[in-house]
């Protein structure tokens, strides 16, 4: 009897290590998705129509579908016309659901899926701005005056967009089918060797960014 209780003991503990182990590796996975989010980083020229304002800056700027949504996630000034700008993670309550149709991409537009379901997210662009206050950082359109323009890219010529997941996702649409990795991503739709916007890309990072802006009046 008492071999019988010491065998059944034994059982006990080797399950409960069994157990122990495996939330381990539970949390750990968890822990390692959690820090493992991609961030990307901007590099290029800001080139403008005239002498750019003392108090210029460039900031990556969280929108929502409607572009109603201006919150700065980071700014710097451009240097000599050039700058240099990165993502952090994003913190949850700042995403929304990304539904099949629910936002637009370049050359996709609205016409398009997304796997797998659940996938919540948020779009960035970037915005050059006089910080009329001199804070250093963005207030909103009305205290510090956008430069209007457009951002794209250089070699070969094209457009971007900034979008964050809070998970491996795909974008399927009937032209191709994009790979976003958890955290941020850069959706490229450059010109082709027709001279057509039709080759898609992703990517963690862009050196060929040209921002053509109009000095505030």
């Amino acid at each position: 009897m008492k071999n019988m209780q010491i065998i059944n003991w034994q059982r006990v503990i080797g399950l409960s290590r069994v157990a122990m182990l495996a939330r381990f590796i539970l949390i750990s996975s968890l822990l390692t998705s959690a820090f493992a989010q991609q961030n990307i980083s901007l590099s290029g020229v800001v080139q403008s129509d005239g002498e750019m304002l003392a108090n210029t800056r460039l900031g990556l700027h969280l929108i929502d579908d409607l572009n109603r949504r201006f919150i700065e996630l980071s700014n710097i000034p451009p240097v000599g016309g050039t700058f240099n700008l990165s993502t952090n993670t994003l913190d949850a309550s700042l995403l929304q659901p990304l539904r099949n149709g629910g936002t637009v991409f370049p050359g996709i537009y609205n016409e398009f899926s997304v796997a797998p379901e659940g996938v919540n997210y948020a779009r960035a662009v970037t915005n050059v701005y006089a910080d009329n206050n001199s804070n250093g950082v963005f207030d909103d359109p009305n205290t510090d005056a956008l430069y209007l323009g457009i951002a794209s890219v250089d070699n070969p010529k094209g457009f971007f967009v900034l979008i964050y997941v809070d998970r491996d996702a795909q974008i399927i649409a009937q032209a191709t089918t994009l790979s976003l990795r958890s955290g941020w991503n850069i959706i490229t739709l450059r010109s082709g060797s027709d001279g057509q916007l039709n080759v898609y890309g992703v990517q963690p990072s862009l050196s060929d960014v040209v921002l053509d802006v109009f000095v505030p009046r």
